[in-house]
């Protein structure tokens, strides 16, 4: 009866593990294999990614056209005329785009999803990565680089493996 049991116990955690179930906390949205929360307080870069370290996770990495399209989906219906942080700055190095998260250089062919003419450093102030609200030919929320200091809501990720999710 023991060995059935065990048995049983083992199938159940490799069927949850291999289907990558996720969990959230309150107010977090599931997404595969991470939770979003859409902070709507308007904070500048800085004090955004430290709000999202406080809650054990970071501003959004968007690793694909999915989770793009899938964030664009989110702030649409819930904030369609402003726009939000997402972890991406060049501060260290003018031009050399990182994550906050993993604090490595984006590698050539990476997702990304800028506006036409962006990122362009305008008065070379611009260091801090955003989901643009605004329209470019039809296409809204592409990326665009601003003034670190200027203040807008922020998009947390908590991913897999992280403290918070269950999964």
């Amino acid at each position: 009866m023991l060995t059935y049991y065990m048995v049983l116990c083992f199938a159940f955690v490799y069927e949850a593990s291999s289907t990558h179930f996720t969990t959230c906390p309150d107010s977090w949205v599931p997404y595969h294999d991470s939770c979003y929360y859409f902070h709507y307080d308007s904070l500048d870069f800085i004090t955004a990614e430290h709000y999202c370290t406080q809650h054990n996770s970071h501003l959004v990495h968007i690793d694909d056209a999915a989770e793009n399209a899938f964030i664009k989906n989110r702030i649409e219906h819930i904030s369609p005329k402003t726009s939000w942080w997402i972890g991406l700055t060049d501060e260290q190095i003018e031009g050399v785009y990182k994550w906050v998260d993993i604090d490595e250089e984006m590698l050539p062919g990476a997702f990304t999803d800028w506006a036409p003419g962006q990122p362009d450093d305008y008065h070379h102030l611009e260091d801090c990565g955003l989901m643009m609200h605004g329209n470019w030919s039809g296409i809204l929320w592409l990326w665009n680089d601003a003034r670190c200091d200027a203040k807008f809501p922020a998009i947390c990720e908590l991913r897999d493996g992280q403290s918070e999710i269950v999964g």
